[in-house]
Order: C-alpha cells, then sequence, then structure tokens
C-alpha cells in the first residue's frame, strides 16, 4: 500500500494489485496452519536456549495441569519459543527465580524417570541452565 498525493493535498491510498496463485487463495488450507511456538521436550538430549524476552505466568485451564511459568526465549534466528515450566517443581522453581528478561535461558531434557503409579507415564528430568545478562560497560 503507498500513499500518493493529490492536488486538493489529501492523500489517496493506492492498494497494490493482489496477484494470487491457486494455492494462495485458499486461506484454510492445511499449508497455512503456523506451527506451534511451544518447546516440548519428546526425547532425552532436546534442548532449548534463547534471550528471555518476557517471563509471565499461565493459569491452568484444566485441574489435571498445574499453573506455568513461561519463559519466552528469542533465537538466533529472531523466532520466538514459549517454553513452560509447571509451578508446583520447587526444584525449577528455585533454580529459575532469579532469570529476568535479557538473560540467557535453557532448559535440557537430562533423563526420564520412572513413574511412581502404575500405568503413568515416566517424568522428565528437566535441568535449567542461567547466564545473566552482562552489565553495560
Amino acid at each position: 500500500m503507498t500513499k500518493q498525493n493529490t492536488n486538493d493535498n489529501t492523500e489517496e491510498l493506492k492498494v497494490p494489485e493482489f496477484n494470487a496463485t491457486k494455492d494462495e487463495t485458499n486461506l484454510f488450507s492445511d499449508e497455512n496452519i503456523p506451527p506451534s511456538n511451544w518447546w516440548k521436550a519428546e526425547k532425552v538430549g532436546d534442548q532449548v536456549s534463547g534471550e528471555v524476552v518476557d517471563i509471565f505466568d499461565k493459569p491452568s485451564t484444566d485441574i489435571k495441569y498445574p499453573d506455568q511459568k513461561v519463559f519466552v526465549l528469542k533465537q538466533a534466528s529472531g523466532e520466538l519459543i514459549n517454553v513452560g515450566i509447571k509451578k508446583t517443581s520447587d526444584y525449577l522453581m528455585s533454580r529459575t527465580s532469579r532469570v529476568v528478561v535479557g538473560d540467557t535461558f535453557g532448559l535440557k531434557f537430562e533423563k526420564e524417570i520412572p513413574a511412581t503409579t502404575k500405568g503413568f507415564n515416566p517424568a522428565k528430568s528437566l535441568v535449567p541452565y542461567h547466564r545473566a545478562k552482562l552489565a553495560n560497560k
């Protein structure tokens, strides 16, 4: 969209022509569904890290799942990834309490811990990594 001055000192907006291919005309196709921006630890060794750009609390919408503390991490590519940590984990809450916006933060899926209740999935042991932002010199 470009602005063009007219003789009466008003601005007229010119809309560029849209040259759509067949695939671009249907917004509601599967190829136009954006991928999730939530990190999920799926196998031992998975990890995520980046610069913290936001931290917020996410209340649970399902009684089966606890509230989360969410770190929004900016990747080197500029992509933003949400990393949720359950607030019921004293280990993770105590080790992430000093993380602030601007720091570098990461999580690594270290190992699976066998379930104590028959029929349940194993727990995922996540280890946090944190490097504070260097102060301006």
